[in-house]
């Protein structure tokens, strides 16, 4: 679910503004929409990224120590879900306050 949310906010922060920009000629919606709409990319794709990376590190653990496997639970998740998410959105906060 965590990287469905990542592609959506992906699909609405590039896909779509690049398609209403080029339709109608130019970015029209101002600066600080554009700012905004960079920061939510930063965190869409750096969450994006590390998603697929657990997914990746998590189908290794269950075919490496499959009968560990049962010790990852929902409370698991959620807590590494978290993390990745406020890892994500660091670099964009600091961009936002005009860090980079």
């Amino acid at each position: 679910r965590n990287l469905a949310i990542s592609d959506l906010l992906y699909l609405f922060t590039r896909i779509l503004p690049s398609l209403c920009s080029h339709l109608l000629g130019g970015w029209k919606l101002g600066e600080s929409v554009c700012t905004f709409e960079g920061s939510i990319y930063i965190i869409s794709v750096l969450a994006g990224m590390a998603f697929i990376s657990c997914l990746s590190i998590v189908k290794v653990f269950v075919c490496m120590l499959p009968l560990r496997a049962h010790h990852l639970t929902t409370n698991t998740a959620r807590a590494v879900s978290i993390v990745i998410w406020v890892q994500a959105a660091i670099p964009s906060c600091i961009a936002l306050l005009g860090g980079v």
